[in-house]
Order: C-alpha cells, then structure tokens, then sequence
C-alpha cells in the first residue's frame, strides 16, 4: 500500500473529510488534495509525523505500510505484555 491509499483508509475509518483532517492538523485543505491531485512524492516530514500521530499509526505503516495491520500489532503486543507480567507476577507470589 502507498501512503495515498492509507491515508484513504485512515480517512474512512475515521469519517473524516480530507478538508477536516486539514482543519484538525492547521495543515491548509489545499496541502491535502495536491497530494492527491499532482503527486505524493514532495509531502513534508513534518506533514507526514502530524497524520502519523493524528492516526496512531508508524510512519512506516503510514508510508507504504498497512494501517489495517497497526491494529493487529498492537494488540500482539499488548497480549505479550500481559502475558509477561503474569509470569512475573508468578515469579514473586
């Protein structure tokens, strides 16, 4: 996926409008559909840490990642931390 299509998704998953990601982010609306209309490749580091924050996503996955897969690894994480908190728990019963 390129970052164009997750952004797409992030948008959907969030109904948000291009116009009122723009507005939350005090990115101009303008910014946003360049992207969309001229090309991708110039977006600013500093545009792409604000919707990769926005979004709770990593860069990488917001780039040419998978955002839909960002859920799934959070939540393996989180399984993995419980998991080892239990053990330790054990460990000082």
């Amino acid at each position: 996926m390129n970052f164009l299509d997750n952004l797409t998704k992030l948008l959907k998953r969030e109904n948000l409008s291009r116009a009122e990601l723009a507005k939350r982010l005090n990115i101009a609306p303008s910014t946003i559909n360049s992207w969309y209309n001229r090309g991708y490749e110039n977006v600013s580091l500093k545009f792409l840490l604000k919707i990769s924050n926005y979004f709770n996503v990593s860069l990488e996955d917001l780039i040419n990642g998978d955002v839909d897969n960002n859920e799934s690894k959070e939540k393996e994480l989180m399984n993995l931390f419980i998991e080892y908190y239990e053990e330790r728990c054990k460990k000082n019963e």
